[in-house]
């Protein structure tokens, strides 16, 4: 009885951790030139996993209607580049250095939230750089919900693999939780059983 108690447990948790939540973020692709920040894109896009932009030179705010901060992100623009000097003969390194950029170019993660007004963009001195309004993507419509929705924010290469792999993890994912019904009810209809014989 025991086993069986423990094969169903471990079955409910294969079933439950199969079954990943989408996740949105507005994604920004931002631009630095001469420590001017603007951005060229901003779409609401879905992820099975968690987006982070790596970095630590800049402060993302995320505002509400009511004016107050929702979330706060730090995150990067590369304004820094390291650099080596190789020798083309021994292959050795002789020199390098690091070398200050002029432009650059980021794309920008952050959590979405339906009831935000705008996003403020700050360097390390909080001097405002840039406030990119997102009230017109706090609507439902802005959140792609169907499948041919989510394809369209794949690189080319991944669509065709995301048509290949979606709907075998929806069987895996209904196989999955059917085991587990099918086992809460085994163990159910067992006690049950027992119950009436002691009876």
């Amino acid at each position: 009885m025991k086993k069986l108690i423990i094969v169903v447990v471990c079955l409910l948790v294969l079933a439950l951790s199969a079954s990943a939540e989408i996740a949105y973020y507005y994604k920004i692709e931002l631009t630095y030139d001469h420590g001017a920040i603007s951005y060229t894109t901003l779409q609401v896009v879905p992820s099975e996993k968690e987006l982070k932009t790596p970095g630590a030179n800049y402060i993302a705010e995320l505002i509400g209607s009511d004016g107050k901060a929702i979330k706060v992100t730090i995150f990067g623009i590369s304004t820094e580049l390291l650099y080596d000097i190789v020798d083309p003969e021994t292959g050795e390194i002789i020199g390098g250095g690091l070398r200050q950029l002029n432009k650059s170019e980021a794309t920008l993660y952050l959590p979405y939230d339906e009831s935000a007004q705008r996003i403020n963009i700050y360097n390390l001195n909080l001097t405002k750089k840039l406030t990119i309004p997102v009230a017109e993507l706090s609507k439902e419509a802005a959140v792609p919900e169907a499948l041919e929705d989510v394809r369209e924010f794949l690189p080319e290469a991944e669509r065709e693999e995301a048509r290949a792999v979606t709907p075998v993890r929806q069987v895996v994912n209904g196989v999955l939780i059917g085991i587990g019904v099918i086992a809460v009810l085994t163990v159910l209809a067992i006690i049950l059983r027992r119950r009436k014989k002691k009876a």
